[in-house]
């Protein structure tokens, strides 16, 4: 369905694809930040300023932090509404909140969401008052996002993963969306069945292309509280911290 909102905030509604669920029947990880994204995207060409027109200027948006907070994840075949609601720019960081209800309009799912304007030729890093477009912020409390860091617990190896050409995304580098199924990917088997992702927090720290291997470590915060990191031959690709939680799944 196509996007619908006030000029500041949008909202879509969106049925859950079989396709995109895990083996529980919920909706993957990778799946709701590749809405996100999209959504985002579909903002900002109804403002007049789509992906197209800001390659032409030489400005590209790239998520640089997210954090995701799971009370539900959507069930196959299940509707629920999107909202996007673009926060004021901390520095040069802009900031966007996304909020998953339910067709009842309860709350299941809030992001908060960085993103740095960058010049694609020569990956410098764009302020706000760079940006070609206009766009209308709302103002209704500061994101903890822009300040967060995550310390690291003591690690373990825990793979690798290579980097292949479908991964690849129209900036030429590894879709967001894909990390979220690294993450899961590299948790131990028996917690991947048995437990619930809770909070999911990522910092992308630079950029995966086609062909790097990302060498994956592991560590725990807490039991069910997971650190992970990926490496590669230039330095730390990203960051990431996923709390679980045990819960009654479906069975299949």
């Amino acid at each position: 369905m196509p996007l619908s909102g006030d000029g500041r905030r949008f909202t879509k509604i969106i049925q859950t694809a079989d396709a995109v669920c895990d083996l529980h029947g919920r909706m993957k990880l990778s799946a709701i930040l590749q809405h996100m994204q999209e959504i985002s995207s579909a903002h900002l060409d109804a403002l007049g300023i789509p992906y197209t027109l800001l390659l032409e200027n030489r400005q590209v948006f790239l998520l640089s932090k997210i954090q995701l907070k799971m009370q539900k994840r959507p069930m196959a075949s299940e509707m629920f509404r999107l909202q996007t609601t673009p926060k004021t720019p901390a520095g040069a960081q802009f900031i966007r909140c996304n909020d998953f209800y339910d067709a009842e309009g309860r709350l299941l799912m809030h992001a908060d969401t960085t993103w740095m304007l960058v010049d694609p030729v020569t990956h410098r890093i764009l302020r706000p008052a760079d940006f070609i477009g206009d766009i209308r912020y709302v103002e209704d409390g500061a994101s903890p996002l822009p300040r967060l860091r995550l310390t690291a617990p003591e690690t373990e190896e825990a793979g690798e993963r290579l980097v292949r050409f479908s991964d690849l995304d129209i900036n030429n580098h590894m879709n967001n969306a894909i990390y979220a199924d690294i993450c899961m990917d590299f948790l131990p088997e028996e917690v991947f069945r048995e437990q619930e992702p809770e909070e999911l927090t990522i910092h992308f720290r630079s950029e995966a292309r086609a062909r790097d291997r990302l060498r994956v470590v592991r560590g725990e915060y807490a039991p069910g509280y997971y650190y992970l990191r990926a490496d590669k031959a230039e330095g730390v690709c990203f960051e990431a911290s996923l709390k679980m939680r045990k819960q009654a799944l479906p069975i299949r």
